[in-house]
């Protein structure tokens, strides 16, 4: 099953926030990684709509350069939350 599926059946069941773990991001990730991450959430960005989205991180924080990154561009897009212990 695709994300786009999850994410329609979630909404279709009245979800609304979801949560993606996305653990690599504390990772001192280089311009093709975080092109990468950038390009797999914006297919899905239609999916999104109505929906509240929380990206959880965890073991450490994301560095300052990948957060900048990553919050400037999915911030325009939803809302996005990073958690860290």
């Amino acid at each position: 099953m695709k994300y786009r599926e999850v994410v329609a059946e979630l909404k279709a069941a009245g979800a609304s926030w979801i949560q993606f773990d996305e653990p690599t991001l504390v990772k001192d990730l280089d311009a093709h990684e975080l092109a990468a991450f950038s390009s797999a959430y914006a297919e899905l960005e239609s999916a999104f709509s109505g929906l509240n989205v929380l990206i959880e991180t965890y073991f450490a924080d994301i560095p300052a350069e990948s957060y900048k990154y990553v919050f400037f561009i999915f911030n325009i897009i939803f809302t996005m939350v990073f958690l860290s212990e």
